[in-house]
């Protein structure tokens, strides 16, 4: 699993430089856009980005893209697409029976050592 790990990771990174390449970012909202992220993400909190109205302002502005090279769009894009090939595997094929077994684990120490 490190091994897929360091994989995904590089090809996020890679992704998200060619999309940096590629589409504007340069929201006038950003710091708001970035705070509903934040509290959708690593809060957990059940946002529907889409509805709020810091992304129904970005999205107004229809900011252009950063190239017309079509060339370079479809690089960022493929890449993304692999990286969601990738960690759909991880989680629909290689976590599940990992989190079965870790949860087996749990109530074979808990009936050991908490019963």
């Amino acid at each position: 699993m490190d091994e897929d790990y360091y994989n995904d990771k590089a090809q996020s990174e890679n992704a998200i430089q060619l999309a940096s390449q590629a589409i504007n970012n340069n929201y006038p909202n950003t710091r708001e856009l970035s705070r509903v992220l934040l509290t959708s993400i690593y809060l957990g909190a059940e946002v529907d980005i889409f509805a709020t109205p810091e992304y129904i302002r970005a999205k107004s502005l229809d900011l252009e893209l950063i190239t017309d090279n079509v060339f370079d769009i479809n690089r960022a894009v493929n890449s993304f697409i692999r990286l969601r090939y990738n960690l759909r595997i991880r989680t629909e094929r290689e976590l599940p029976p990992l989190i079965e077994d870790a949860e087996i684990l749990i109530r074979m120490l808990n009936s050991e050592y908490i019963d």
